[in-house]
């Protein structure tokens, strides 16, 4: 049967029809081939005008309040509204934390920084950990290395015994009295 319907609601609806679903755009009205045994649900629902008239339903006051909820639908959306309200004011207790962490992050950055150039500073004052040793550099000829660094060469090898015999107050000693030959 042919029947001019109207979407009263805010949102897109389907009907049945006898060449399968058809949608009706909010506000929108359409002329639309229904069976006539289903005629009876769409007079029920409330958001359709079937040609021209609201549905019985729609001018019964059902209960429903400004948003168009039942009490059954009001409850929940009140008990959403309270828990939406309690996590964004944990959001923004976690979020203003967050805030204080990253500024507290930055303070010990910048103390590390000091602290890195403090330890750079005093690392340059402490004379070298490494004792000078002599070693044998091959042909008979033997180096005082501190480390890897050759600081003196060309000793013979009494010299170099000699001088890894002494304590490293008395190798400094050495060293100082001892310089090395100009280039």
């Amino acid at each position: 049967m042919k029947t001019t319907i109207t979407n009263n609601s805010r949102a897109l609806q389907g009907v049945h029809t006898t060449d399968g679903m058809a949608f009706i755009e909010a506000g929108q009205t359409r002329e639309l081939e229904v069976a006539e045994d289903y005629l009876p649900r769409l007079k029920k629902l409330p958001f359709f005008s079937l040609n021209g008239e609201r549905s019985a339903d729609a001018a019964v006051n059902d209960g429903r309040d400004v948003n168009g909820d039942t009490p059954e639908m009001a409850e929940l959306r009140g008990r959403f509204d309270e828990a939406w309200a309690a996590l964004s004011a944990e959001h923004e207790a976690a979020t203003a934390g967050l805030a204080a962490a990253n500024s507290e992050i930055v303070t010990l950055k910048d103390r590390v920084a000091e602290l890195e150039l403090e330890n750079e500073d005093l690392t340059k004052r402490i004379p070298s950990a490494v004792v000078p040793e002599a070693k044998h550099r091959g042909a008979g000829s033997y180096s005082i290395m501190e480390g890897d660094t050759e600081i003196r060469e060309k000793l013979p090898r009494e010299q170099a015994e000699a001088f890894n015999a002494l304590d490293a107050a008395g190798k400094a000693k050495w060293l100082a009295d001892n310089p090395k030959p100009a280039a």
